[in-house]
């Protein structure tokens, strides 16, 4: 199976990151400023370090910029799940999907029960030792 996908109609020599079939739930916000103006859940289609194409339940604007947040497949150190949160904007938009170029990412960790990916940090979890929203890395400007 390959892993290079290109959406419909896509030439391949225009981008040459590589793009992973990685499928999770994902849960978005459209922002402006500090203000949340649309919300929605749906599956992430592929993830590259720059991009992350996903479903949708409504249309998307190009240019709008957006927060992601969904639960990452792997583990740290085999007990503590963590959780991806990404901010960018909308590049690639049509009916019941979305493109969004990634500004800035960050992994942190969910702890034993944290199922949503947008819930504050809390207390450490008494089952893993894991403390929910710890930071693990990220990348991309503050601004």
């Amino acid at each position: 199976m390959s892993t290079m996908n290109n959406f419909p109609g896509e030439d391949d020599g225009r981008r040459g990151r590589r793009r992973f079939p990685i499928q999770q739930d994902v849960r978005y916000q459209c922002v402006k400023g500090s203000r949340i103006s649309a919300v929605g859940v749906g599956k992430t289609l592929e993830i590259s370090s720059r991009e992350v194409r996903f479903t949708t339940q409504q249309p998307l604007k190009q240019g709008q910029r957006m927060r992601l947040a969904m639960n990452w497949p792997a583990m740290l150190d085999n007990t503590c799940s963590m959780k991806l949160e990404i901010l960018g904007w909308i590049v690639h938009s049509e009916p019941g999907e979305a493109a969004v170029k990634i500004q800035r990412y960050e992994f942190r960790t969910r702890g034993a029960t944290g199922r949503d990916p947008f819930a504050a940090p809390g207390k450490t979890s008494s089952l893993t030792g894991c403390p929910p929203g710890l930071a693990l890395q990220r990348r991309g400007s503050e601004t």
